[in-house]
C-alpha cells in the first residue's frame, strides 16, 4: 500500500493546497495530510480551527484521505510513524526548488527509505500561497480578491474573522437580502456621516477588541443595524434606535438571548438610555463614539458631515443644540465607558471637543 504524507501549517487553505491534495489522493493509495505546529510561526487561526477548516474544505473529496496532527515532530519521524514511504511536496518557483531540495536532502540523510515526490501546480496557481493571501487582507476590498485564491469555506472563514466591510459581513451573518437592505438604507440621501463608512469604522474598531467580547456575533449585528434608521429630525426619544431594532427583528431570526442583548446594545447607542446592559454594551457605545478621539482632521470632517445632516437647522439652533451635547460630554467623568477606549481616545476626544466648542461659540 502506497502511503504519502503531505504536510503544512494550513493557516490559510489555498486553491494550491487543494490542488496538491487532489493530486495526492489520485496518485497514492492513501494520503495523510499532516497539520504542523511551528512555535516560531504566528498563525491567524489556532490548530483546532485550522483542522476544522481543512476538514470542511476536503469533505467528500476522497475516501483515501486522512487529516491528522503531527505537531512539531520531524516530518520523517511522522512519516515513519504512519508507515508512509513518500513525502509529497509542491514547487512553485526556483526559490521553492532550492528550499525543497535542501529539505529533501536532509530527509534522505535521516531516512533514505522515504522518497520525496515533487509536484508543480498549474500556471494559474503558481503564485498562490498562504502568505500572499495574508498580505491581501490589508487591502481594501480584499474579500472579493481572495475568493480567486482560496476555497469557499476558507473565504467565508476569513470574512467572519477579519472583514470590516459592512456588506460582506452582513452577507455572511444574515444573508444577501439583509445585506441589500443595509446598503440601501446607509446609502440613502442625506447620509453624510451615518453611512456605510461609519459602520466600516465601527467594525474596524470591533476587530481590534473582538477577543474581549462576551458575544461577538451580537455585537456585530448591533453595529450593523444601530443606525440603519436615522432621522435627525425625529422628535420622540429613542425613535431612531427603536426603529433600527425593529428593522433588525424583521430581517433576522434571533433567539431569546440574542433578542435581549442586541436590543439593549442598540438602544444604548442613544447614549441616554438607562435600561439593562452588559460589558459588550459599553464596548458598542464606545465604538460608536470612537470618532470623537480620531485625528484633528478626521474629527473636523466628522463635524462637517454632522452639520450637513442637520442642514434643516439654523446656525443658531445647531450651535445651541450641538454645544449642549458637547458640554455634557466634557462634564462627564469620562467620555468612554471602557478602559480600552478611555486609554485609546479619551485625551484626544476631550481636546477635539474643546476646540469645537470654541468654534461653535
Amino acid at each position: 500500500m502506497r502511503i504519502a504524507i503531505y504536510s503544512g501549517s494550513f493557516d490559510i487553505v489555498t486553491e494550491g493546497h487543494l490542488w496538491m491534495i487532489k493530486k495526492g489522493v489520485s496518485l497514492f493509495d492513501q494520503l495523510i495530510v499532516g497539520i504542523g505546529t511551528n512555535p516560531s510561526k504566528q498563525t491567524l487561526f489556532d490548530f483546532k480551527t485550522r483542522k476544522r477548516l481543512l476538514e470542511s474544505t476536503c469533505a467528500g473529496l476522497a475516501d483515501n484521505l486522512i487529516i491528522e496532527d503531527f505537531g512539531n515532530l520531524a516530518l520523517v519521524q511522522f512519516a515513519r510513524d504512519k508507515h508512509a514511504a513518500y513525502i509529497l511536496r509542491g514547487i512553485r518557483s526556483m526559490s521553492d526548488f532550492d528550499y525543497e531540495r535542501m529539505l529533501k536532502n536532509v530527509n534522505t540523510d535521516l531516512d533514505d527509505s522515504i522518497e520525496t515526490i515533487f509536484l508543480m501546480p498549474p500556471k494559474n496557481l503558481s503564485e498562490v500561497s498562504s502568505s500572499m493571501v495574508k498580505g491581501m487582507l490589508k487591502i481594501k476590498g480584499w474579500e472579493t480578491i481572495v475568493k480567486r485564491y482560496v476555497p469557499e469555506t476558507m473565504s467565508l472563514a476569513l470574512i467572519e474573522c477579519f472583514s470590516c466591510d459592512p456588506l460582506e459581513v452582513a452577507r455572511y451573518y444574515i444573508g444577501i437580502q439583509a445585506s441589500l437592505m443595509i446598503e440601501q438604507r446607509y446609502s440613502a440621501a442625506g447620509r453624510f456621516y451615518h453611512n456605510l463608512k461609519h459602520i466600516e469604522n465601527c467594525l474596524t474598531e470591533f476587530r481590534e477588541i473582538e477577543a474581549k467580547m462576551i458575544d461577538p456575533r451580537a455585537v456585530i449585528l448591533a453595529l450593523l443595524f444601530h443606525d440603519i434608521v436615522y432621522d435627525p429630525q425625529a422628535q420622540q426619544h429613542l425613535a431612531n434606535e427603536t426603529a433600527s431594532w425593529d428593522m433588525l427583528k424583521q430581517l433576522c431570526q434571533l433567539n431569546d438571548q440574542d433578542h435581549s442583548a442586541i436590543m439593549n446594545h442598540i438602544l444604548h447607542t442613544s447614549h441616554n438610555f438607562i435600561g439593562d446592559k452588559n460589558e459588550d454594551t459599553d464596548y458598542v457605545c464606545d465604538i460608536d463614539m470612537a470618532i470623537l478621539g480620531y485625528s484633528e482632521h478626521e474629527f473636523e470632517q466628522y463635524e462637517a458631515n454632522i452639520r450637513r445632516e442637520y442642514a434643516f437647522a439654523s446656525d443658531a439652533d445647531y450651535q445651541a443644540g450641538r454645544g449642549h451635547f458637547l458640554q455634557t460630554l466634557l462634564a462627564s467623568e469620562q467620555i468612554f465607558k471602557t478602559d480600552y477606549f478611555k486609554n485609546k481616545y479619551e485625551e484626544s476626544a476631550r481636546a477635539n471637543i474643546k476646540n469645537l466648542i470654541k468654534q461653535l461659540s
